[in-house]
């Protein structure tokens, strides 16, 4: 809920387009990650599955981080 609150909110293309973007991102996210999800535990086992998650939420952390940290840079200037 507020995943699309927040899409709304923040979209600089409007609510409409934030909203569809964010529908788009969240099914494709579900579509790859199952299959991904699926492919890893068949070629290396289901702890790999943990592992790569692991791996892509500090990526995920990490690239937020630094957009974060770019934009603020921008607010303040």
């Amino acid at each position: 809920m507020s995943g699309t609150a927040l899409a709304a909110q923040l979209s600089p293309t409007g609510e409409g387009n934030g909203i569809g973007i964010f529908n788009a991102s969240s099914a494709l996210a579900g579509v790859v990650g199952a299959a991904g999800g699926g492919w890893l535990a068949k070629q290396w086992g289901e702890g790999a599955v943990t592992i790569f998650g692991v791996v892509g939420i500090v990526i995920g952390l990490a690239v937020s981080g630094r957009i974060l940290s770019t934009n603020g840079d921008k607010k303040s200037s």
